[in-house]
């Protein structure tokens, strides 16, 4: 996932911010509670308000992501 998301970062760098949090590691622990984060891979698109838009969770497409990134970029 993280290579899917560095190269999306790449394309919309001036249009969304990116934060990439490896949950599966203990310093990462509270990011992933405080998300309520239960699966690997999971995706959390939050706005500028700091709201939650949406989630993908498990393994997704690019075009999938691109879609979401898309919608909170306009």
């Amino acid at each position: 996932m993280k290579p899917l998301v560095e190269g999306l970062r790449d394309k919309y760098r001036n249009k969304v911010n990116f934060e990439f949090y490896d949950v599966s590691v203990t310093s990462n622990i509270s990011i992933a509670e405080q998300f309520g984060v239960q699966a690997i891979p999971t995706l959390v698109f939050i706005d500028k308000n700091g709201n939650e838009i949406n989630r993908l969770i498990g393994e997704t497409d690019k075009s999938v992501v691109e879609q979401y990134i898309q919608q909170i970029s306009n």
